[in-house]
């Protein structure tokens, strides 16, 4: 499998990518600025397949605005997109998701998976994963979460000697991890 790397602040915009092999795409936002990126990704062989990781930590007060597609043009290809998200202090997250899978493109599998661990009060996501599919015997589905460290976490990592700020940080660098 090739695997390729996308700076989101560095990447033209909007940034289309055929797929014709096995591939995965790695890309990566830390920082407290705005951004704005379109990513499409359009599988134009029969029997490709595409791996996305995005990872973002969200610092003070970022904007970011992310869009991701993935098109199934032909039968019998395979995507999972994975994005996760770390926003601290007043950071947004503005995330939109879309699996496309053209008529005549049967046999394809996708799933689209968002996740976002909010560190702040005013962090904040707006997620929206979209599915269009044209074709007959597919599988797609999508799935999003957002959630906060919860008290207990908090408090089973305090009992071990670990401060506040140590264990929200544990936390999030485990979130983070690829699976």
């Amino acid at each position: 499998m090739i695997r390729r790397e996308l700076d989101l602040t560095e990447s033209p915009n909007p940034l289309k990518i055929s797929v014709g092999g096995k591939e995965e795409y790695i890309f990566s936002y830390y920082g407290d600025g705005i951004v704005s990126q379109d990513i499409q990704f359009d599988l134009v062989k029969a029997g490709s397949e595409v791996k996305v990781l995005g990872l973002i930590l969200g610092l003070k007060d970022a904007k970011i605005d992310l869009n991701v597609q993935v098109n199934h043009l032909v039968p019998n290809t395979k995507c999972t997109v994975l994005v996760k998200a770390v926003l601290k202090d007043k950071s947004k997250l503005d995330f939109f998701g879309k699996l496309f899978v053209s008529k005549g493109a049967h046999g394809s599998d996708s799933f689209l998976d968002q996740r976002t661990l909010l560190l702040g009060d005013g962090a904040g996501v707006d997620s929206t994963p979209q599915l269009e599919i044209l074709a007959n015997n597919v599988k797609c589905s999508h799935k999003v979460s957002m959630s906060k460290p919860s008290v207990d976490e908090i408090f089973y990592m305090s009992s071990r000697g670990l401060f506040r700020d140590n264990a929200v940080e544990l936390i999030s660098k485990g979130f983070l991890a690829y699976e």
